[in-house]
């Protein structure tokens, strides 16, 4: 093979995917995100097609109940995606680079990163806290049925007030807090990949290389 060729595939091996190609389509609905190691369900609404809520609103409370009892595509370790508090204690709001707000920093929650980062849509305001057009989750990538509305996220927080609230993400690009008794969307995840990775083991391994080792000398004798 040309030399230049051979180059050009070891370089293309090594560069970065797009953003969107860490969305990995398992089948039977269900879509695993490698950049954070979790796996979605395709349907954004579920809770409602499948029959389980009326209009698929529920309160903080109902939304976990929810997904720690769901079971889908033979898993029953399902659950809200989460959001992490990073800076002071409780929900620190801005227009950007916070944990709560519009373009947020995206390890603050799996919702975050998926909606900022993966399919690089963008919010409702911009940092000096401008409206944008076209915001909103205008690229839903392989996913079905995302309602442009809220969705609560697995956390809580205590505001300064002393109030606690439950963390959610709204469906153009704002990450907040509200009453956790209030009523919003639900969509599930679950940690790591649907498809288990197995790694033979060391006898058996040895057993294959020894085997491929025994048929390229058979095959040189003959060549001889």
């Amino acid at each position: 093979m040309n030399r230049i060729v051979v180059g050009a595939l070891v370089l293309s091996a090594f560069a970065a995917p797009s953003a969107q190609s860490a969305l990995l389509d398992r089948g039977g609905g269900m879509i695993y995100d490698t950049a954070l190691n979790i796996t979605w369900l395709q349907n954004a609404n579920f809770a409602e097609t499948s029959g389980y809520d009326a209009d698929g609103r529920m309160t903080w409370a109902e939304a976990n109940d929810w997904a720690g009892n769901l079971e889908f595509g033979g898993f029953d370790d399902w659950r809200l995606p989460v959001w992490v508090d990073l800076d002071t204690a409780g929900c620190n709001y801005s227009y950007a680079g916070t944990d709560c707000g519009f373009n947020v920093d995206v390890a603050s929650g799996e919702m975050a990163n998926l909606y900022y980062a993966t399919l690089g849509n963008i919010g409702l305001f911009d940092g000096p806290g401008s409206m944008v057009p076209g915001a909103g989750f205008v690229n839903r990538g392989p996913f079905v049925n995302i309602q442009d509305e809220i969705y609560w996220l697995g956390s809580l927080t205590t505001l300064e007030s002393g109030a606690v609230r439950g963390v959610y993400f709204a469906a153009w690009g704002d990450q907040s807090v509200e009453v956790p008794t209030d009523s919003y969307r639900a969509w599930a995840v679950r940690d790591g990949d649907v498809i288990p990775t197995t790694v033979p083991e060391p006898g058996v391994l040895g057993l294959v290389l020894t085997g491929l080792c025994a048929l390229a000398v058979g095959r040189r004798r003959r060549a001889t």
